[in-house]
């Protein structure tokens, strides 16, 4: 009896170190990963907004607490929590193809799972020499940061991606987030890309 007792207890804890070490194992924060909300019980609420400066790709803007989001990130390891400039990779199994028609699904109030990317963020230094910026920009007066539509033929930075290492080369869809020392709205940011002659840009990428 003494026996079957000893292994039960041996059998509980190794269960709980398996699940300790998998809270505290590293989690690659190039890769997806998926988390679970619930909207079903009537003083649920999803507490965090959305950026759609693009029809297909659903970024989270801000997270205000107290609701699904908060409750997941309480329980769950550090690089699995939601943040924001995250992005929405699918809802329930499906594509983000309208990022509109997704945030009505999430909205209806159920159980549901999202994959989700963190973003990976680097740097860009130029100075502007008289030369244009060279970027065709997405962006809203409520937008997070400004949306890269494309990267011109000439400018600062087709000059930087053709010298640049592949991860920080700026790419369709990627996103400035901060310019000098402003990290506020789009307009903000836009001003001081026109205004400033040396420019520090951070960038969030999620290839």
């Amino acid at each position: 009896m003494a026996a079957i007792e000893e292994a039960i207890v041996e059998a509980e804890i190794a269960e709980v170190v398996a699940k300790v070490e998998e809270l505290v194992a590293p989690v690659d924060p190039k890769a997806p990963f998926a988390c679970t909300l619930d909207l079903s019980a009537p003083e649920a609420e999803l507490d965090f907004e959305f950026c759609f400066c693009e029809e297909n790709v659903l970024i989270v803007k801000s997270l205000t607490g107290k609701g699904a989001a908060d409750s997941w990130n309480s329980t769950c390891p550090e690089g699995l929590k939601i943040a924001a400039l995250d992005r929405v990779v699918s809802v329930n199994g499906k594509p983000v193809e309208s990022s509109k028609d997704m945030v009505a699904v999430i909205k209806k109030g159920a159980r549901f799972e999202l994959i989700l990317k963190h973003p990976v963020l680097s740097e860009i230094n130029v100075k502007k020499n008289g030369k244009s910026m060279g970027l065709k920009m997405i962006y809203t007066s409520t937008s997070k940061g400004l949306v890269v539509k494309s990267v011109l033929e000439t400018g600062l930075m087709k000059e930087w991606n053709d010298a640049a290492p592949a991860e920080t080369k700026l790419s369709k869809s990627d996103r400035i987030i901060k310019v000098n020392s402003k990290d506020g709205g789009a307009q903000l940011l836009l001003e001081e890309l026109k205004s400033a002659e040396e420019i520090k840009m951070v960038v969030a990428k999620w290839a």
